[in-house]
């Protein structure tokens, strides 16, 4: 039979951990102080991290409308290259194309009167139809209609002012056959009373050598006082009728002065109503214009913010945004105010695009090319920005490997700044905290 042997702690040998708690304070405080040293000595590169954007070194254009309208036809689509002069969009002119097709009418039917007038002013036998009339939208039938109509009215004033000349010029004609007769008998008075005279003569040297009567003296003086008083009459009519033409004549004068005064009344208020209806038609043309919205440079569709035929637009309201042609690409963001003493012109910068895949994608360097002077207040959020401008050289765009870049993409924005050591970037957060907390009061 075996006996058991027991062993009390006592009897157990005693280990001691001094040493290895001195040797792992050791090694704790080697590394505090190489971490500590390493902090105090390494200088590291610090970066101001900012979100940017793709843009244009020129500003996009604006396309707008002055007048604004329903769109009728969308012409483009966000993205596409168009010409200066490219119709965008088409807005619905039915309203306009039939004011401007009644005020085309109204102006061939004017300037054809106008013509009339100016051919009755003039007394002239006919007139044409005006210059200019093949520019207007009327049909042709129409003017044809409205010329076939004044040409009616000009015919018949023409044959009233004719018959009344005629009349007068008839008289005229009468009176001067008149004038013709009174002469005829004038001469034949003169001829007569000469006779009577001569014979009076004989009769008297006959009645002194009494070998007449003197009755037949007094019967020869009473006929050559006769004679004497017709030749008065004929002289007397033949002065009132010379007069009656005068007055026949001052009555053709006066009757075509009456007739150009009409025409030249009825022609001013005809060319008032005309520069008044070329006035309102050069306003509907610029209106017809601009119902075709045309790109006012060329360059590519940025944005379009009409999407649908038939919705209204309202007047100076964005409808597209045009990248011009010759623009080019740049970098820019905003830097915070407590942030703008790090960030200065011709400081590095490394750009990374997040619209890219990441993995496939390097970052890019460049420097910072533009710094505002003053801040800029974000109406957004309230803050104040700094505006800034990366400067990217073209063998660094050319790392992305032929992907597009377009103005509106983000871009991640890393402003190096002045080297700090790891010591400093610890410590600076307690210092700034105790020297606010020294200055409350």
């Amino acid at each position: 039979m075996k006996l058991k042997t027991t062993t009390t702690p006592a009897d157990q040998p005693i280990y001691s951990i001094r040493g290895r708690v001195i040797g792992g304070l050791f090694l704790t405080g080697l590394l505090v102080t190489g971490i500590f040293g390493w902090a105090a000595r390494a200088d590291l590169a610090g970066a101001v991290v900012l979100t940017g954007e793709v843009a244009v070194d020129r500003n996009l254009r604006v396309v707008q409308h002055a007048d604004g309208g329903i769109v009728q036809e969308i012409l483009v689509s966000a993205g596409d290259a168009v010409e200066a002069g490219d119709v965008l969009i088409r807005l619905d002119n039915t309203a306009a194309w039939t004011e401007r097709a009644i005020l085309h009418g109204r102006i061939a039917e004017f300037s054809i009167r106008r013509m009339r007038l100016e051919a009755q002013r003039e007394l002239r036998d006919s007139f044409d139809l005006p210059e200019g009339l093949d520019e207007l939208v009327t049909p042709r039938a129409t003017i044809m209609s409205i010329y076939a109509g004044e040409l009616r009215i000009f015919e018949g004033g023409i044959a009233s002012y004719r018959s009344r000349r005629e009349q007068l010029e008839l008289g005229i004609q009468q009176v001067r056959a008149e004038i013709e007769g009174l002469e005829a008998r004038l001469a034949a008075n003169g001829e007569e009373i000469e006779l009577v005279s001569t014979e009076n003569s004989r009769v008297e040297e006959l009645a002194g050598l009494q070998l007449t009567a003197r009755n037949a003296v007094f019967s020869i003086n009473r006929e050559n006082v006769r004679l004497q008083g017709e030749r008065g009459d004929i002289l007397s009519m033949l002065a009132r009728a010379r007069s009656r033409i005068s007055e026949l004549d001052l009555d053709i004068l006066a009757m075509d002065d009456q007739a150009r005064t009409d025409a030249q009344q009825e022609l001013r208020e005809i060319e008032t109503q005309l520069t008044e209806l070329n006035e309102r038609r050069m306003v509907v043309e610029t209106t017809l214009a601009r119902t075709d919205i045309r790109a006012p440079i060329a360059g590519r569709l940025n944005d379009l913010n009409i999407n649908s035929v038939g919705g209204v637009i309202s007047p100076a309201e964005i409808l597209a945004t045009i990248v011009p042609e010759d623009a080019n690409l740049v970098f820019t963001g905003q830097v915070p105010v407590v942030q703008i003493e790090q960030v200065e012109v011709e400081r590095p910068a490394r750009l990374r695009f997040s619209a890219f895949e990441q993995s496939a994608t390097p970052e890019i360097a460049g420097i910072v090319e533009y710094v505002a002077a003053a801040a800029t207040r974000d109406e957004a959020t309230g803050g104040d920005f700094y505006d800034i401008r990366i400067e990217v050289e073209p063998e660094e765009l050319a790392l992305l490997g032929g992907r597009e870049l377009r103005p509106g993409m983000p871009v991640e924005i890393y402003v190096t700044t002045s080297e700090r050591t790891a010591l400093s970037y610890l410590v600076k957060p307690f210092r700034d905290q105790i020297a606010r907390a020294f200055r409350e009061r």
